[in-house]
């Protein structure tokens, strides 16, 4: 009797063994949850594994629907980070997020025309991208050319200055132009009605870029000054005094996809 009492509670046990969920941390794991682990101060460490691509399954012999492990492999189309498998290929659990922001680190001077100047801050630098893809890019740029003067004549004189920034990404090149203005007014009583007219340079797009570093290179070049302008003074590309509406020039990168 004592022996079927015995093979009872054990065939009882390896039941609740198969049949209930398992907690860890905890005794009384969720209802719905094969395995419920509870903690406040320690975590879940996936399996760290070295992917070699997302459409093989090495270093596991097939593609397992819902396995999941820790990618340690940057190569190829892989990133470190959380992956499950779909079946048929590794998915990547979170998106890459890979956004860059530049600015000029001061005003640049343009001291004569058909020479390529490099902007301070926006010029020598290098960004290391996460993966192949597509990347957008923002620039916003300012010229302003040097105030107008009459020379002691009457009437209304003009400064005017053109040009482009050349933005260099990688092997992508975009050009933004621009034109400049000042202007003054000699009544006969002197100069009056000083206007400085900065211009504002807008560049964007989204440029192809393969995994790894590329350099980024932004220059200026003007090929046209005429009329009143100021002896002794250069054109500025940047933030210039006496135009309010100029800024630094910046340039933002940010992945937007494959």
């Amino acid at each position: 009797m004592n022996k079927r009492i015995i093979l009872f509670l054990i065939l009882f046990s390896f039941s609740t063994i198969i049949y209930s969920q398992v907690g860890i941390g905890t005794t009384t794991p969720n209802n719905d949850a094969a395995l419920d682990i509870s903690s406040l101060n320690r975590g879940l460490l996936l399996p760290r594994v070295p992917l070699t691509s997302t459409t093989n399954s090495t270093p596991m012999n097939n593609h397992v629907m819902g396995m999941v492990v820790y990618n340690t492999n940057n190569s190829q189309d892989l990133t470190p980070g959380v992956y499950y498998n779909d079946g048929t290929k590794w998915v990547r659990s979170s998106p890459i997020y890979y956004r860059n922001h530049f600015t000029q680190t001061t005003s640049l001077t343009i001291p004569s025309n058909t020479t390529y100047y490099a902007i301070p801050g926006l010029s020598g630098l290098s960004i290391n991208v996460p993966k192949d893809g597509y990347y957008q890019f923002n620039f916003t740029g300012y010229y302003a050319t040097p105030q107008a003067t009459s020379s002691g004549n009457q009437g209304m004189f003009y400064c005017t200055g053109e040009g482009y920034f050349r933005i260099n990404i990688g092997s992508n090149t975009k050009l933004s132009y621009t034109h400049s203005t000042s202007f003054v007014k000699n009544d006969g009583l002197g100069e009056n009605s000083i206007h400085h007219l900065s211009s504002t340079a807008v560049a964007s797009g989204q440029i192809y870029l393969t995994k790894g570093t590329h350099s980024v290179d932004i220059h200026f070049y003007q090929y046209l000054t005429d009329h009143y302008c100021t002896l002794g003074q250069q054109s500025v590309v940047g933030k210039f005094p006496g135009y309010n509406d100029s800024d630094e020039c910046t340039l933002s990168i940010f992945y937007v996809g494959d």
